[in-house]
């Protein structure tokens, strides 16, 4: 369970720069991964002609946790967005 007096900043930054990370690596190779497996997967059904970059993997991700938020409001929503935001700029090397 959570800790309570814990924010959902820091709840996502220990979760982005510990477990995540330890887990999956730097984001930058990790959404590069998935960014080349999104392009090619949306590329061969007709839907795309250019390259996702790392950052779209990010802002994507972003997205559905908003679509999801929108649907039930969840603690875990607002977590996975600040996690997402803040992998976003260590992507773009805004936070390394």
């Amino acid at each position: 369970m959570t800790d309570t007096k814990e924010t959902v900043l820091d709840e996502a930054t220990r979760l982005v720069y510990g477990d995540r990370e330890g887990d999956y690596g730097h984001p930058r190779e990790d959404f590069g991964c998935t960014a080349a497996l999104w392009t090619e997967w949306l590329r061969r059904r007709g839907f795309l002609d250019v390259s996702l970059e790392p950052c779209d993997v990010a802002a994507m991700m972003v997205l559905l946790k908003v679509s999801r938020e929108a649907h039930k409001s969840k603690r875990d929503n607002l977590v996975d967005m600040a996690g997402y935001v803040a992998t976003w700029a260590r992507v773009i090397g805004e936070d390394e």
